[in-house]
């Protein structure tokens, strides 16, 4: 029976996860990535409900599946920020030296498609 408390607790923090990561999938439009985790999830959901009808008579490892929801959401909290700080790592912040290059060259650039365009 511990065994299978582990494992609702487990399960309840997956589905969490996997419902709040769903949820940031769809605001980003990742239409693949959130087919894919609504389907894990509703998996999920589904042992779930089998183990529930189950053991019924244990009111204690639905507290325990809701203990796991719970932990799942703190994990998913904690993934989204880390997955932030992770992408702007690769990000270098320009100097106003660097946009003030690269500003002249647009402008440079410009100005050479302009007299090109007119001298067709």
């Amino acid at each position: 029976m511990i065994l299978s408390a582990i494992k609702i607790f487990l399960i309840g923090a997956l589905e969490s996860f996997c419902a709040s990561f769903n949820t940031k999938t769809i605001q980003e439009n990742r239409q693949v990535l959130s087919f894919i985790v609504s389907v894990i999830s509703i998996l999920l959901w589904y042992y779930v409900i089998v183990i529930v009808v189950d053991n019924l008579r244990y009111v204690w490892l639905i507290l325990i599946y809701g203990c796991g929801n719970g932990l799942g959401d703190i994990l998913s909290i904690r993934f989204d920020l880390w997955l932030e700080r992770f992408s702007r790592l690769g990000k270098k912040r320009k100097t106003k030296k660097q946009a003030l290059f690269w500003k002249r060259w647009k402008k440079r650039l410009k100005r050479m498609f302009l007299l090109i365009f007119l001298l067709k």
